[in-house]
């Protein structure tokens, strides 16, 4: 799979996400319920601090603000229909679950979603052996601080194509408070960046516990598709939402959260 150019195939041997997996629709949708309130507005219990020495009475410091635990939700667009995605009658855009099955040429684009202002991470590894970083990419830019509440295209701007070799893809997506420090401001853009891949997995099997880690679907009104070129006669649907979410239920270790997203491809 090509952002354009590039071979886009994934693997990543870090612990997977657990899945909630309710008993009974009212469980789940209360579950679900729960879950989303906490993602968006849900702080970490504030930490108790040292009795302050008896001192003349002085303006005290400022409040401090409330921690977040660290969520990220993600969606998938799939287009469809278009060699060159411009003035084609069959274009077709629809979000999709992760279980959807893809076929060569397809393309896809992803949204993702954090509930903190952070930095957010996409690493790769293909069926070759070769390890990589897809964001930030040196190439274009450094650059990877996310807001709050803001949704990010991934790639901007273009779709990643399937290529002519089926098989599972998949990528590890992290939000982080903080910058990771296993990787440099600066790093190669080389194809083959499994040192630093490895590093960051490193880092976050030290940092996050998988069992800390709870996967859920958003239960959410229907979402209105990315701006992609359309023809006037056939309007782009919108489907029922399919974002997922995960969050670090945390309150302890909390700076990161991350997920696997697995892509079948036949």
């Amino acid at each position: 799979m090509r952002p354009r150019n590039s071979l886009l195939l994934f693997f990543l041997g870090i612990g997977s996400c657990g899945l909630i997996f309710a008993q009974g629709q009212k469980e789940a949708e209360s579950q679900s319920r729960d879950l989303a309130n906490m993602f968006y507005t849900d702080t970490l219990p504030p930490r108790p601090e040292a009795p302050a020495a008896t001192l003349p009475s002085k303006p005290g410091p400022p409040a401090k603000k409330a921690e977040r635990r660290v969520g990220l939700k993600y969606r998938l667009w799939h287009l469809t229909g278009c060699d060159n995605c411009r003035n084609c009658d069959n274009i077709d855009v629809q979000e999709v679950p992760t279980s959807n099955t893809f076929h060569s040429g397809d393309r896809l684009r992803l949204f993702f979603e954090s509930n903190v202002d952070g930095f957010l991470y996409v690493l790769q590894k293909g069926s070759t052996g070769k390890d990589k970083i897809l964001f930030p990419d040196p190439k274009v830019s450094p650059e990877n601080r996310i807001k709050r509440g803001v949704p990010y295209a991934f790639p901007s701007g273009k779709w990643l194509v399937f290529d002519n070799n089926p098989g599972e893809e998949r990528l590890i997506v992290v939000v982080s408070k903080t910058p990771l420090k296993s990787l440099p401001a600066i790093f190669s853009s080389q194809e083959d960046q499994t040192g630093t891949v490895l590093s960051v997995i490193s880092e976050l099997n030290q940092s996050v516990k998988p069992r800390d880690l709870v996967l859920f679907q958003e239960n959410a009104s229907p979402a209105t598709p990315p701006s992609t070129p359309a023809p006037s006669s056939r309007p782009v649907a919108a489907p029922l939402s399919q974002a997922m979410i995960v969050i670090n239920t945390s309150s302890e270790e909390n700076n990161a959260a991350y997920v696997e997203i697995r892509l079948r491809h036949q």
